[in-house]
């Protein structure tokens, strides 16, 4: 069964009212931290140079925390197609379970046991939260007053195992037998779409897994997740690159992005380079620097979304009058982005930007 995203979307919605408290907690403590680590770099002007860096980091660690919250908040609110790349299970377990924490509620007690072993598997993170989610959330519901969740990693080679323990109810033999049927459900009117668990076996489906069940009444129930052991390396991160890391060159870049702040620093980072930048804060005013021809431009880096046209609108535009140009098209959440074309997600740091202009400028 592949994963029909109305299916998906229905299910994501029902956790969203939940979600909302606790992640505008998050963020508030978050922004906390970024603040005042920021003000003390600007007002404590005998900080030493090991001190300033200790108070980036922090900052870095918080912006990628936040990051992190948008990425699964999102994960259970848009359409998306699947998205899969390598990713260690045992970290997206980490990140996760603070999310998972404020949907179960304080008389659950949620615990993770997380292998020291391999853990990589390749699949959509946002489809393994989406597993994550309905399972525990099942697991919640199967222990109205209240008890433990338990979530573990196993390697057994050439599969990782996730595990999903609850000590509720139990499944009874006549729910066992349709318990993954899209739209069966045991709960009452309004509780629920009885699409969680097909969801959960379509995703572990098309990630090449498997899941068992082991549930006995009254004593609790296992979900056996085994995902093949994926070799690949994990997706490339900011967090060890220094500039002499970055690709460089030395192309004309056009920049369209509305938040001044933004525009900004996307133009310092590739100015930093060696790329010569042209800016624009909206449509119109990026098609009329297009049209006027007075240099050549190698590549569009444009947002989707914009005041008066849209990012497809102006790629067009652009393509018309420099018909060797490439574009790039930054997105918050995928939403309304050309099929098949270049995309760079937000947030990105300075290695992501960097890679994602240099290859797509390789490809001329």
């Amino acid at each position: 069964m592949p994963v029909d995203d109305d299916q998906l979307q229905s299910t994501k919605l029902e956790a969203l009212g939940r979600l909302a408290g606790g992640v505008a907690h998050d963020f508030n403590n978050l922004l906390t931290v970024i603040e005042g680590y920021a003000r003390m770099l600007r007002d404590e002007p005998d900080l030493s140079q090991a001190e300033a860096v200790e108070y980036v980091d922090e900052i870095i660690r918080a912006a990628n925390r936040a990051s992190d919250l948008t990425r699964q908040l999102l994960a259970f609110s848009r359409r998306q197609s699947a998205q899969p790349r390598s990713l260690d299970l045992n970290e997206l377990v980490r990140h996760t379970s603070g999310m998972l924490r404020r949907v179960i509620g304080e008389d659950i007690q949620l615990e993770t046991d997380l292998s020291a072993e391999a853990s990589q598997i390749f699949a959509d993170p946002s489809q393994i939260d989406q597993v994550l989610m309905n399972l525990v959330v099942n697991a919640r519901d199967a222990m109205p007053n209240g008890g433990q969740i338990r979530i573990t990693t196993a390697f057994h080679d050439p599969v990782v195992e996730l595990r999903v323990s609850d000590r509720g109810s139990g499944i009874p033999p006549e729910v066992m037998a349709r318990m993954f049927e899209p739209f069966f459900t045991t709960k009452e009117s309004g509780q629920g779409t009885g699409l969680g668990l097909s969801l959960v076996h379509a995703i572990v489906t098309q990630a090449g897994g498997k899941v068992e069940v082991e549930t006995a009444l009254g004593q609790g129930t296992t979900f056996k997740i085994r995902f093949p052991l994926h070799w690949g390396e994990a997706a490339d991160t900011d967090a060890a690159a220094t500039e002499r890391d970055l690709p460089r060159g030395r192309e004309t870049i056009l920049v369209v992005e509305d938040e001044e702040p933004l525009r900004s620093l996307i133009r310092r980072l590739l100015e930093r380079g060696g790329y010569r930048v042209l800016e624009a804060a909206d449509g119109d005013e990026a098609i009329a620097l297009a049209r006027a021809g007075k240099q050549s431009i190698d590549l569009l880096l444009t947002d989707v979304m914009l005041p008066h046209r849209n990012g497809r609108d102006v790629a067009q535009a652009v393509a018309a009058a420099y018909p060797n140009v490439r574009v790039l098209f930054m997105s918050g959440y995928g939403e309304n982005t050309p099929p098949g074309a270049a995309r760079l997600e937000k947030p990105f740091g300075p290695l992501k930007l960097a890679t994602a202009v240099r290859e797509l400028l390789d490809q001329r």
